[in-house]
């Protein structure tokens, strides 16, 4: 957008005041939306019904899907029109979420109330919580945890499916709501960011979160950011079972190489070798002519002995480097040394983000070039950790 303003900043920039505080200030004009905005709205609603695990009584429409300028802005309108149906409580988290979301609730009026092992404790804790009158605005998660609590108190649950995506799971039996970051797998190449809200017309609080998110929604993602989106997208559900085939590979190596107790790999973070991976087998979707092995998404992580011989293990790996995901490329990182290094790590430690754990996002190569580049990174670590 800036690119796209700056030839007219000369010809047309008009100074049309000062606004201390913000008093007197004209509203906004928000920004125009152009086909591009509601054939993206069509694809998400379309790939939310598609290859379902079961039949629904209302199927997701393309208005019940509400685009952003990034995941986090997604997020942070659903907050603002969850915070203005339910004045009270906190947002309860389930498991380990982007540490993004995490501070967002942790700075909301009504803070977070966060149970990390998402097990079946922390269920009960929960429950009891409930029972002894405990407030909930709403249940954040990146994964469901127990619907059946929703339906009985009466909260908002809310799924962020990025990491799975809208190609392998469907979420539409728990949800009230689904959350996705379409920065990661839905644009592929990593050179454009937006975000999605879907509303689940099968729920009951579907009239109230739509009234609550349709009357303050004003279109802040950018017209040109929307095309190239769609333009991304095409290969969708192609990229997607790469992405799949990519990472099970790679988490079964690093699950055999754990197996063996004189390697430093301690354990690989992925299904179905991480705890409560069997939860996830009744949400995959079914498989079809153009996507025949729903899966479990791009994303994993390699657990090592210590944080020397993770820090080791990721100077040898040969990937490119950042915190992305859903990618062309193959990228890593120390994502929980670095975004919980210094804040807390032994609250999130607790359960399971380790600072000795190196984050994997397969992109598109070719899964023998990953695997050895895998394998040489484990021999160089030995050699030197």
């Amino acid at each position: 957008m800036a690119e796209a303003l700056l030839p007219h900043v000369e010809s047309s920039l008009v100074h049309v005041g000062e606004f201390p505080g913000g008093v007197g200030a004209p509203e906004p004009t928000f920004l125009p939306e152009d086909e591009s905005h509601g054939q993206i709205r069509e694809r998400v609603a379309d790939l939310v019904m598609r290859a379902c695990v079961k039949d629904y009584e209302k199927a997701v429409a393309a208005d019940d899907v509400f685009l952003y300028q990034t995941g986090m802005a997604a997020i942070t309108r659903l907050q603002e029109a969850i915070g203005a149906l339910r004045k009270d409580g906190p947002t309860v988290v389930f498991g380990a979420v982007f540490h993004s979301t995490y501070h967002l609730f942790e700075e909301g009026e009504g803070g977070i109330r966060h149970y990390g092992k998402a097990d079946e404790s922390d269920v009960d804790d929960f429950e009891k919580y409930l029972e002894e009158g405990g407030a909930c605005a709403y249940v954040f998660t990146e994964f469901p945890s127990n619907p059946i609590l929703a339906d009985k108190y009466g909260f908002f649950l809310v799924v962020d499916d990025t990491v799975a995506s809208f190609a392998n799971i469907d979420l539409l039996a728990v949800a009230d709501v689904l959350v996705t970051s379409l920065t990661k797998s839905f644009s592929g190449y990593a050179d454009v960011m937006a975000g999605s809200l879907v509303l689940n017309p099968n729920k009951g609080g579907y009239p109230a979160l739509k009234e609550a998110v349709s009357s303050r929604f004003r279109n802040e993602f950018f017209a040109a950011d929307a095309s190239h989106l769609l333009s991304n997208h095409a290969d969708y559900l192609s990229r997607c079972a790469i992405h799949n085939r990519n990472a099970a590979a790679l988490a079964a190596y690093f699950h055999s190489a754990a197996e063996d107790p004189a390697s430093p790999i301690s354990r690989v973070w992925y299904p179905p070798y991480s705890p409560g991976s069997g939860n996830l087998q009744a949400f995959l979707r079914k498989p079809t002519e153009d996507f025949a092995a729903p899966g479990y998404g791009c994303l994993l992580s390699v657990e090592l002995g210590t944080v020397a011989q993770a820090a080791a293990f990721y100077d040898a790996l040969n990937f490119f480097q950042g915190p992305h995901l859903g990618a062309h490329l193959t990228i890593c990182m120390p994502y929980n040394f670095m975004v919980y290094g210094k804040d807390s790590p032994e609250v999130h430690a607790a359960y399971g983000l380790k600072p000795q754990q190196i984050r994997i996002s397969v992109g598109l190569e070719d899964q023998e070039v990953l695997l050895q580049r895998c394998a040489e990174a484990v021999r160089k670590m030995a050699d030197t950790a």
